[in-house]
């Protein structure tokens, strides 16, 4: 595995300071914070970007109008069991 090198310029005192003092508190290098936060930020960010922005969507929707969305949606919820138990 061959390892890549990151700089970051830019970056805000808010953060520096919350990787400092996380780094100091567990024992770590800065390095090994912001390692752990792009990993757990890696997996979560497509799923939890996806649901937000679709809840956002909806929350401003007319009562109504999600009312029909959910209706109208809610057949991919249904397992078809002759589709699948061939």
């Amino acid at each position: 595995m061959t390892m890549a090198y990151l700089s970051i310029r830019n970056l805000p005192d808010h953060l520096e300071r919350r990787i400092t003092r996380e780094a100091r508190r567990r024992h770590i290098t800065k390095t090994a914070v912001v390692l752990e936060y792009l990993e757990r930020g890696a997996r979560t960010a497509g799923s939890a970007t996806r649901r937000a922005s679709l809840r956002a969507w909806a929350g401003k929707l007319p009562r109504r109008d999600l009312e029909r969305v959910l209706h109208t949606s809610g057949w991919h919820r249904v397992i078809d069991d002759e589709l699948w138990s061939k």
